[in-house]
């Protein structure tokens, strides 16, 4: 609701009910917003200083701030970067999941071994061992950079 509000802000200033209407207007009349939900809304964005507002002609008028601003073009930019993953290929996204699956693996393996070990000084030692060769194979092959 705040990301509509300021939206709506961004082209002109409203009072809520304009903001109810265009909001309605917006969803093609499927969602009509209740002063409930609208008016809660701006006094957050308002106690957040990303919008103001004013008394004109004994309406409350809101206008969206230059931190409101920056805060909806955050949010844009953020949807542009999800989209962007969404276009993704599709044998990239199948790599990625059997990487994040082949992690999961390793972590639930690391568990196991972990707990076999902590009771034996020497398996520990040779878990801790190969852990620490893996970890400085992977940042040699990678980068130094690899761990962070």
């Amino acid at each position: 609701m705040k990301y509509a509000l300021l939206e709506l802000l961004s082209t002109e200033p409203m009072h809520g009910y304009q903001m109810m209407k265009g909001l309605e207007e917006k969803t093609g009349g499927l969602y009509s917003p209740s002063p409930g939900s609208i008016y809660p809304t701006l006094q957050m964005l308002e106690d957040r200083e990303l919008v103001t507002s004013e008394d004109v002609g004994g309406k409350k008028t809101y206008s969206i701030t230059e931190a409101g601003l920056v805060f909806l073009q955050e949010r844009q930019t953020e949807e542009k970067r999800e989209i962007s993953k969404e276009q993704v290929p599709a044998d990239l996204r199948e790599r990625n999941l059997e990487l994040q699956q082949e992690l999961h693996e390793l972590v639930e393996t690391m568990k196991v071994l972990q707990k076999k070990a902590e009771n034996d000084p020497v398996q520990l030692s040779r878990l801790i061992f190969f852990v620490k060769k893996v970890r400085h194979k992977l940042e040699g092959h990678f980068g130094e950079d690899a761990h962070r």
